[in-house]
């Protein structure tokens, strides 16, 4: 359609600036030039017929034409301009490692964080106050032009019934490097293993030693508290067999999102028989069978 004097004997456009697009559903086809649509003039079409003088054999050659030099005007995808889209693939590509420049800036300026083991025993987590910890960091001395060690000492409030695995975060207490805001200190809470609770979750559990003579008549046992305390625990009228589990509400470990709440206090029976000696092992061998 378009050769070197035009189309028709309408001056050419320069190619560089104009596209063929056609209407949908009317046919008719006109110009994009400078991102502008101009309707096709009336009279491209008649002479147009004119200039094909209506043998098919000159149309069909044209149309060769036209798809050769639409194919020497075609870039692939992604080459800058789209195809034949004008505009800028290099710019969107500019933009992509500008960001990218400045969101690696942004994390530089981040703090860090630098993990630190508080081991708590579970004394301390039960009754709550206040640890306190040496912590050795490093500075940069602008005056020396060196990073030096300095030793702080930090008070840790340690909050009552706390989780192995919380942390509590010291904002800028930690290594502190030129150019860079200094590192965060983070604590993370590690639980020290007891020799006569074992937790989960809020609860504790622990177990009771009972005599044979408690065992069988029952009553009610002494259990001392992490916090020192002793708690009373129900046995029951008796006989309590080993083995048997007991519950005392609310006895358990602190609940730290919630003030005055606590688990429950799990207690596991334990019977100790006595050493006898034979009169004795008769006795208890008659009381057996006249039972049975």
């Amino acid at each position: 359609m378009f050769g070197q004097d035009g189309l028709g004997g309408f001056p050419a456009m320069p190619r560089s600036r104009v596209r063929m697009f056609t209407r949908q559903g009317s046919g008719r086809r006109g110009v994009r030039a400078a991102g502008h649509e101009y309707a096709a003039h009336p009279g491209w079409g008649e002479r147009a017929r004119q200039a094909d003088g209506g043998a098919a054999a000159g149309r069909q050659q044209q149309q060769q034409q036209q798809q050769q030099q639409a194919r020497g005007h075609e870039r692939p995808a992604g080459s800058g301009t789209g195809g034949y889209a004008f505009g800028g693939g290099g710019a969107d590509s500019d933009q992509e490692f500008e960001a990218s420049v400045l969101s690696d800036s942004l994390l530089d300026r981040r703090p860090r964080k630098r993990a630190i083991n508080l081991a708590l025993s579970l004394d301390e987590i039960y009754t709550g106050g206040t640890k306190r910890l040496k912590v050795t960091r490093h500075v940069f001395d602008e005056q020396q032009g060196k990073s030096v060690a300095r030793a702080d000492v930090l008070e840790v409030p340690v909050k009552a019934g706390w989780k192995p695995g919380t942390k509590i975060t010291y904002a800028g207490m930690g290594d502190r490097e030129p150019g860079r805001p200094a590192d965060d200190l983070v604590f993370v809470v590690a639980e020290k293993p007891h020799p006569r609770f074992t937790r989960e979750g809020n609860d504790l559990h622990t177990s009771v030693h009972l005599t044979l003579l408690q065992a069988l008549e029952g009553g009610s046992a002494q259990v001392e508290a992490l916090d020192g305390r002793s708690i009373a625990v129900p046995l029951g009228p008796g006989p309590v067999q080993p083995g048997t589990k007991l519950v005392v509400k609310g006895q358990g470990m602190p609940v730290s999102k919630q003030a005055g709440q606590k688990g429950d206090l799990m207690v596991t029976v334990k019977v100790q028989l006595p050493q006898l000696t034979q009169q004795q092992k008769a006795a208890v061998r008659d009381a057996l069978q006249q039972q049975a």
